[in-house]
């Protein structure tokens, strides 16, 4: 699970998780709401750096188009009425060559909830097509509203949560104005999501580097290869990465370690994909199981570890 449990705020308003997550779906959270009233800077309630300037919610995503084809539940986090709904809008990442297609549909589809006491949801960049309510419809906690989606001005598949009361944009981990950042001690999750600063998103074994396109599409290991393979390389999807991060690669074969590389980062990355491996020697692999690990590594600590086998045959 990616939540974990704690103590509701005393608030007079509790939500739910609005997305409905299986373990292979791996979702996590991108994007907090800006919590920096400085234009041109901005902080998230843990006073990291998991936010856009001026970001209004809270964005919950899967790694990859494949997890968002398969469909995720978006579901309401509180009971209420829907007061607007929009379908139609193409799943098309937003590039600087088609950003003015969405100027003023950037929420792309989405549903928005009224609840009780000026409070309202907003669930934003829903696949097209998967809406299943309509206006007037009466909403329990965890009723299914679409699936995530790319629609609208949305660079990776994500549903965009926003709450408001009484027309105010409220970040739902530290709802309460002027209180320092630091920790939610007041909140309104039900259960609060964990804080994942970055990570490692996915990892495969390939006989060549693969494509960023291949990966974001879900790109997977085949469960065996050839031992005459061209090469054998370890790839990783990272997220948030910093400077000065290192990423670490490690291939362990049946005869013992066949490589391993540290990849410093010169620069932070949204998404970063990171390729190691090794040419296949002039008599081919020895068969067997082989297992790269890969570690995302900050200020000496491991922010991620995930590793992949494969069979050589």
């Amino acid at each position: 699970m990616w939540v974990i449990a704690f103590t509701a705020s005393s608030q007079d308003f509790t939500i739910g998780s609005p997305v409905r997550c299986e373990p292979s779906d791996k979702c996590y959270i991108r994007q907090y709401f800006d919590r920096d009233p400085t234009d041109g800077s901005a902080m998230d309630y843990r006073c990291g750096t998991l936010a856009n300037d001026g970001h209004s919610g809270t964005d919950f995503a899967v790694p990859t188009i494949a997890e968002m084809k398969r469909g995720v539940p978006v579901v309401a986090v509180a009971p209420g009425t829907v007061t607007a709904v929009r379908d139609g809008m193409a799943d098309t990442p937003t590039t600087t060559g088609n950003a003015a297609e969405v100027a003023g549909l950037e929420c792309g589809n989405g549903v928005v909830i009224r609840h009780e006491n000026g409070w309202e949801s907003q669930y934003c960049h829903l696949r097209q097509k998967s809406i299943r309510v309509s206006t007037g419809d009466k909403i329990q906690i965890g009723d299914p509203l679409g699936h995530i989606g790319l629609s609208g001005e949305a660079s990776f598949p994500h549903v965009h949560l926003s709450l408001r009361r009484d027309g105010r944009d409220i970040d739902p981990f530290s709802p309460q104005q002027g209180t320092a950042c630091g920790s939610a001690t007041e909140h309104l999750w039900s259960e609060l999501p964990e804080y994942q600063p970055s990570g490692l998103l996915k990892l495969g074994i390939a006989d060549r580097v693969p494509e960023l396109i291949e990966v974001e599409g879900g790109l997977s290991s085949a469960p065996t290869i050839a031992t005459d393979t061209p090469a054998l390389v370890i790839w990783s999807y990272t997220f948030a990465t910093k400077a000065d991060d290192i990423v670490q690669t490690r291939i362990i074969g049946p005869n013992g370690v066949v490589g391993e590389h540290d990849q410093k980062l010169e620069r932070g990355h949204a998404f970063y994909l990171d390729a190691f491996g090794k040419r296949t020697p002039p008599d081919n692999w020895p068969p067997g199981i082989y297992t790269g690990t890969v570690k995302h590594i900050r200020h000496g600590n491991v922010m991620s570890e995930k590793s992949v086998s494969i069979e050589l045959r």
